[in-house]
């Protein structure tokens, strides 16, 4: 999902390049809006963790929270 939508970005903005001079300095602050809420949406996935794709890491458990059968019964 992350290919399509990159893929198709680079074709937004291949297709802006090639038409740069006809588009002029609204053509320009177009795309940087553009290319904004790209990197807007990227820190939002940073954020979130769905640039995440290894394993996640063990965390430790806390302390006292060992199992019934571990603990010493008087």
């Amino acid at each position: 999902m992350f290919f399509l939508i990159f893929d198709l970005e680079a074709v937004f903005i291949f297709s802006w390049a090639v038409a740069l001079r006809q588009v002029g300095w609204l053509g320009y602050a177009e795309v940087v809006v553009f290319i904004v809420v790209l990197v807007a949406t990227l820190i939002y996935l940073w954020r979130v963790g769905a640039l995440d794709w290894g394993p996640k890491p063990m965390s430790p458990l806390p302390v006292g929270s060992a199992h019934k059968s571990e603990r010493s019964e008087p």
